[in-house]
């Protein structure tokens, strides 16, 4: 289906794809994640959702070393979280090579390099390495092709970020983005959280979002994962809605893990005695 919108123009002209109605046979062809939300749950150790994940953000610069990503990840998880991601837009900085990220990745398991690089035999040759535990790409960005390329022949789950250019914000519905990027291969997907304005998507449409990647279909559910503004004080209300319709999902945590006055450790099992006292009332 398809709505008309407003005269300043889209990808696609005035219109706005709002979804698709697939006979079942298509799932076959296309086969989803290899991984899904049981397989990152068994990677990560996740006992009981939420996935817990801290970003190291900014993007890697002048200030960090590979001893202090080391760091940083082995404070997070010894705080009780589940996996430290990169930046969505690391790229292969002087200051942290790819070539150390990786090798971080391949002996911790819980850290998710990220991937922005210029051809499919490049990423081949990363996503082929089967300790690290996943990786993050930006598949609106290399294309939904690649993307399926990638998923057939990928020995690790793939991590995708909601994309931060218009085809997103006005070609297609939330839903729908969600929905091609769970039928083309993600195992699991960064979504926004509503109402942050550099998204630009409501609350109905973060949780239409979320119901998209993990609904029942031939295929494996898709991991939300809750980016954009995540704190202590306004947790429990990120998360109540998920917990309601209980569904597996995730929460990722820029600033608050890393940029705080507390230790890393210490901030990140805030988190995780916060959600354990919602989860117990």
């Amino acid at each position: 289906g398809v709505n008309h919108i407003g005269d300043w123009g889209t990808q696609f002209g005035k219109l706005t794809y709002e979804g698709l109605e697939l006979p079942e046979e298509v799932y076959g062809w296309f086969g989803g994640p290899k991984f899904g939300v049981e397989g990152l749950k068994e990677r990560f150790g996740v006992k009981e959702f939420p996935m817990l994940v801290a970003i190291i953000k900014p993007s890697l610069g002048s200030g960090l070393s590979k001893d202090i990503v080391e760091q940083k990840i082995s404070a997070a998880l010894a705080g009780g979280f589940h996996a430290v991601k990169d930046d969505e837009m690391q790229g292969d900085l002087r200051f942290v090579t790819l070539v150390d990220r990786i090798s971080i990745a391949e002996k911790s398991g819980h850290y998710i390099p990220t991937l922005n690089l210029d051809s499919p035999e490049e990423y081949e040759k990363f996503i082929s390495k089967e300790k690290i535990g996943m990786v993050l790409i930006n598949a609106s960005t290399i294309g939904f092709p690649l993307l399926r390329a990638l998923r057939e022949k990928t020995k690790i789950p793939i991590l995708s970020h909601v994309a931060m250019q218009g085809v997103f914000n006005y070609s297609f519905s939330p839903k729908l983005f969600a929905f091609l990027h769970r039928l083309f291969g993600c195992d699991a997907f960064i979504t926004p959280i509503g109402d942050v304005d550099y998204y630009r998507i409501s609350k109905e449409g973060e949780m239409e979002m979320a119901e998209e990647l993990t609904k029942e279909l031939p295929i494996r559910k898709t991991l939300p994962l809750l980016t954009g503004g995540a704190r202590l004080h306004n947790l429990e209300q990120i998360i109540s809605l998920y917990e309601k319709k209980k569904v597996p999902y995730g929460v990722v945590f820029g600033t608050l893990i890393f940029v705080s006055e507390k230790e890393p450790k210490e901030m990140a099992n805030m988190v995780v005695q916060k959600i354990k006292e919602f989860k117990n009332r």
